[in-house]
């Protein structure tokens, strides 16, 4: 049994019941006996919940999922801190937009914390770099010694300097680390240059 296969038979008979209900509290205005309209909308609950289910609940968690997977490290931190201070100013905003008239004061709370919590995350998200650049060494470098536990350095040997193409590979941050080059490889770089000198 797979999960998705699961997730619809739940989705189905939650959204079946839902249609009950809605079938029966629609029944005056309708103009039709309960039971029918109960049916009615039941059966509508059901192919929903078929159709819907994985598309509410399973998508949209393994989009997540790989998400958080493929996210540096610095980058989800900044991330949900965003998250945070959005949904703290929302919290702050909920009392007041509590107390309006329905159906306002019912719905916009809610909508207000979606809202800014994605907007926190989307905005720390785009400007990670410069938060922490902010907050640290620029180009996040302390936050990679803190989350890595110690500094990391990359060795480069004789062939990678010589085709040079690490500058430009360094200069986007990629490597995460401290570039190092061997005692013995500057050595055979002034032999390599020596020689063609000669």
């Amino acid at each position: 049994m797979t999960i998705d296969f699961l997730s619809r038979m739940i989705g189905t008979v939650i959204f079946a019941l839902l249609g009950a209900k809605l079938g029966v509290d629609s029944a005056s205005t309708m103009g039709l006996p309960p039971d029918i309209t109960a049916a009615i909308f039941s059966l509508v609950g059901v192919l929903v919940g078929l159709i819907l289910t994985p598309w509410i609940t399973i998508r949209p968690l393994r989009y997540i999922r790989q998400m958080i997977t493929e996210l540096p490290v610095d980058m989800l931190l900044t991330s949900l801190a965003g998250m945070s201070i959005g949904l703290l100013l929302a919290l702050l905003l909920s009392y007041p937009l509590s107390r309006l008239d329905p159906p306002l004061g019912t719905w916009l709370p809610a909508l207000v914390s979606i809202i800014a919590g994605y907007l926190g995350l989307v905005i720390f998200r785009t400007r990670s770099r410069e938060i922490l650049g902010l907050l640290g060494e620029p180009g996040n470098k302390r936050t990679r010694n803190f989350m890595a536990g110690t500094e990391r350095i990359i060795l480069l040997d004789t062939s990678v300097l010589i085709d040079g193409r690490i500058v430009d590979i360094a200069k986007t941050g990629f490597l995460g680390g401290t570039l190092g080059v061997p005692r013995f490889v500057i050595t055979e770089l002034h032999q390599v240059a020596d020689s063609s000198d000669t």
